[in-house]
């Protein structure tokens, strides 16, 4: 995994925890909260496709194919 997938999932992980634990004082808190955690989904997840499709054909060919 690179390194700028993996801050973004540790970020992820830490604003899921804190909205889990609920950490927030206020609905405005827990709302602005929410959004970035949304925003850090998607980030996290162009970045896993990203890596996913720019590895080599030997990742996708399955050796034990019936």
């Amino acid at each position: 995994m690179r390194g700028d997938t993996e801050h973004y999932l540790r970020e992820l992980m830490r604003i899921s925890l804190k909205i889990d634990k609920r950490k927030f004082n206020t609905f405005q808190e827990a709302d602005k909260m929410i959004k970035l955690r949304t925003d850090l989904i998607m980030i996290v997840l162009n970045y896993l496709h990203d890596e996913l499709y720019s590895r080599g054909p030997r990742y996708w060919i399955d050796p034990i194919d019936f």
